[in-house]
């Protein structure tokens, strides 16, 4: 299912099948770690707090991370961050393909690391990479993004990591 949909690029060799299942699912916020990141470029890897965090040093950092949307709606893009008063930190979520439109989020800096929201924005089923720009003293803890109320894609009674894919299930 994830190569039909051109998706299998978002997972890592590594995912486990309730991974897979939770993404097709799209029913629940999908959170991720600072250090689960595709690239980084100028970017610090430490613990902060008891927490992985992302920093930027003297110059700003670029993080990005990868996202999979199974359906069309407005999703909210969050994430728990801390910077300089003024220095605000931008998210531009763009689609893996050349194809299709994203969205560019900006998160006002908390001094502290703590949640902030950045609005919902319009997107189109397919691959996104988050890009995160930190700017110079901005730290990235996590970043979750939040679906829209949709009807899930999975099979009658839900996933099963035992079960068999049917002719009636893909016809559902």
């Amino acid at each position: 299912l994830l190569r039909a949909l051109e998706m299998n690029e978002v997972l890592r060799a590594r995912a486990q099948a309730s991974q897979v299942f939770a993404l097709l699912t799209g029913r629940d916020s999908v959170s991720l770690p600072a250090d689960a990141y595709l690239t980084a470029d100028g970017a610090r890897l430490h613990r902060e707090g008891g927490r992985t965090v992302v920093s930027a040093e003297a110059v700003p950092a670029e993080v990005a991370y990868a996202l999979a949307i199974v359906k069309a709606g407005d999703y909210l893009l969050r994430a728990r961050i801390a910077g300089p008063a003024g220095s605000p930190v931008t998210a531009e979520i763009l689609p893996v393909s050349s194809g299709g439109t994203g969205a560019v989020v900006t998160f006002a800096s908390p001094t502290k690391l703590d949640w902030v929201y950045g609005g919902a924005s319009h997107l189109d089923p397919g691959a996104y990479q988050a890009q995160f720009l930190l700017p110079p003293g901005s730290s990235l803890a996590r970043i979750e993004i939040a679906p829209p109320c949709l009807s899930p894609i999975e099979p009658p009674g839900g996933w099963r990591a035992t079960g068999v894919t049917t002719d009636e299930d893909l016809a559902v």
